[in-house]
This record gives structure tokens, sequence and C-alpha cells, in this order.
């Protein structure tokens, strides 16, 4: 596999790295995955835990982006004054955009930790190139800023999960 630096955003201020798979492990028709921020942790993520689930998933040929959100890592803090919860977003689209013009990619699969769990479950809702979003510890208390339709599917689908797992 390799990895490469991406900067994108409206003014190139946000910084990414694409793990690319091998080319015995690519599979076109996968979409690409987005590990989001897990709250003020750049994108190494936690224990490095971003870095071993990107080079993973990309072992099983996904294009992965791992990226800091203004102002964590090293990306830049934005000039606006847009809230977190909108910029967050915002971001993670542009995320998407850059990896399309970048890999040609025009699915995604939103994934991160606590907060970057919310961040890719909001990002998701509004966004139809988002086929599905992978929640680690995300943190129900947090759940109903999304809304109240979108809490309420996390919610019925977070027990039906849970119930799942506890009855197998």
């Amino acid at each position: 596999m390799s990895e490469e630096v991406l900067l994108f955003g409206r003014t190139r201020a946000l910084v990414g790295i694409i793990t690319d798979p091998p080319h015995a492990a690519r599979r076109k028709p996968l979409p690409a995955v987005i590990l989001v921020n897990a709250g003020l942790v750049h994108r190494v993520g936690p224990n490095r835990l971003y870095v071993k689930l990107a080079r993973s998933l990309a072992a099983l040929g996904c294009v992965v982006l791992r990226f800091d959100l203004s102002g964590i890592g090293d990306s830049t803090v934005r000039d606006d004054h847009l809230p977190f919860d909108k910029s967050a977003v915002s971001e993670t689209r542009e995320a998407m955009d850059a990896l399309s013009t970048a890999r040609g990619v025009e699915y995604f699969l939103l994934s991160g930790l606590c907060s970057g769990a919310l961040i890719a479950l909001t990002t998701a809702y509004g966004d139809p190139r988002v086929v599905g979003v992978m929640p680690i510890n995300a943190q129900r208390h947090h759940i109903a800023s999304v809304g109240e339709e979108e809490s309420a599917d996390y919610i019925r689908n977070d027990t039906a999960a849970r119930s799942y797992w506890t009855n197998s």
C-alpha cells in the first residue's frame, strides 16, 4: 500500500493522508472510507487507531482518508465564524469532494470514534454519496443534537445492533 498527503478545502488548509490499497487488492466498486477526528485527537487517532484501521482497510482493497478537521493537528484554524458542528460536517463533505477528485471515488463509508461518530452520522444524513456509517463508541447523549428524526433512527438501529450482538 502507499500513503500520500492531501491538502484540500476551500483554502487548501485541511490536511489528510490517503492510504491506497496495493494494486493486487484494489476493488473498484468499494466505497472509500473517511475517518473523522475523535475529539481533539489529530488524524492518527487515539493510540494510532486510525493509522492501523486505514492500513487494514487498504489491505482489503479500500481507499482510506484520515484527515484533521480545522484547528486540529496540521489543519489551520478556519477564518470564518462557522460553529464547530457545522464546520465539521462541511469539512467532511470537502474531504469527500477532494477524494472524488483525487481518486475518482463516488461513494463513501464514514467512520469516527466518539464525536467523530456523531460527525459521520450527521454528514451521512444529508449527503447521498454516503452509503454507510461505521460509528465507533458513539456517545448516545450527543445523538439528540443531530435532530429528532435522525436521533430516533440511530437509537432504534443502535438498540437493534446491541440486541443482536448480545443475543448471538
